[in-house]
């Protein structure tokens, strides 16, 4: 005798189209739903794109805009990547090249160097500096009095500016004070006469030797200036030498192996700049005094 199955079959059935019904209000329900935030996304840009300058000042960089639907956003300011018009952008900009200079004050960069960034005037020498990419040596010549510290400082205030990849993000800030804590400024008469200034030349992440020339004329002296650029040299460190030797005065005091690898980088990121003879206080538009 055949069993009936038609009544279950016919239940299958409705299950089945139930499921089926189910999936597609449960389709629909997130295509509306993605619909939405794409009106809401596209409505989002269109309202930021309207924004061409500063609204008003603000304290965290964002924006509120009201939507079609009554709902208020708060949104980074796209006016923060021009920076020109952006008050945020520039409190911030300002906030981060003072935290640089209290980390170079730190360090032991001379003040008075730091002190000049606020009577700071565009000149070519220290702007060179500033392009240097920190690599190879930044050899700065000169006369006496030209501004050669104040272009080594302004290339230590750059390379340590660099090391924030994201101005806008205060604990991206703490990146300038890591890379600072091994920077090492040194006058060529301190490293020459002292081994522990010396070896911290050697292995600094950056190191200035200020005034290259001023030391003794000892072997010893010349011997550990010597073994701070051969060391440098051979670990690829960047380092900046101010000096008013010229490179053949370089070459009869130190050796001319000496001045094959201050220059032997010149493609790969060193630098010469030549301070030249005129006081940089008696430049037009320079207020203040740099000393050498």
């Amino acid at each position: 005798m055949r069993k009936d199955c038609s009544g279950s079959g016919d239940s299958l059935r409705g299950k089945n189209n139930e499921r089926v019904e189910s999936a597609e209000h449960i389709g629909a329900a997130i295509s509306r739903l993605f619909e939405g935030v794409m009106r809401m996304t596209a409505e989002i840009e269109s309202e930021l794109a309207k924004i061409r300058e500063c609204p008003k000042p603000c304290e965290d960089g964002a924006v509120e805009i009201t939507l079609s639907s009554g709902q208020a956003r708060r949104l980074p300011c796209p006016v923060i990547k021009t920076g020109a018009k952006c008050a945020y952008a520039k409190h911030m900009a300002r906030g981060l090249e003072d935290h640089v200079k209290s980390v170079m004050a730190a360090v032991g960069i001379p003040l008075r160097h730091i002190e000049n960034f606020a009577r700071y005037h565009p000149l070519p020498e220290p702007d060179e500096a500033m392009k240097w990419p920190a690599r190879g040596f930044l050899i700065i010549g000169g006369g006496h009095g030209t501004g050669k510290s104040f272009c080594a400082a302004c290339a230590v205030f750059k390379y340590l500016k660099r090391q924030v990849k994201n101005p806008f993000d205060r604990s991206s800030w703490e990146n300038a004070d890591r890379t600072g804590s091994s920077v090492m400024w040194g006058a060529a008469m301190e490293i020459a006469d002292d081994r522990e200034t010396a070896a911290r030349a050697k292995n600094a992440s950056l190191t200035v030797i200020d005034g290259l020339g001023g030391e003794s004329d000892a072997f010893s002296s010349l011997a550990s200036l010597r073994g701070v650029i051969v060391r440098r040299y051979d670990m690829k460190l960047p380092a900046i030498i101010t000096t008013s030797l010229t490179m053949p005065d370089i070459a009869f005091r130190y050796g001319s192996g000496i001045t094959d690898r201050l220059t032997e980088d010149m493609r790969g990121g060193g630098r010469i700049i030549d301070c030249g003879s005129a006081l940089i206080r008696n430049i037009p538009g320079w207020n203040g005094e740099t000393g050498n």
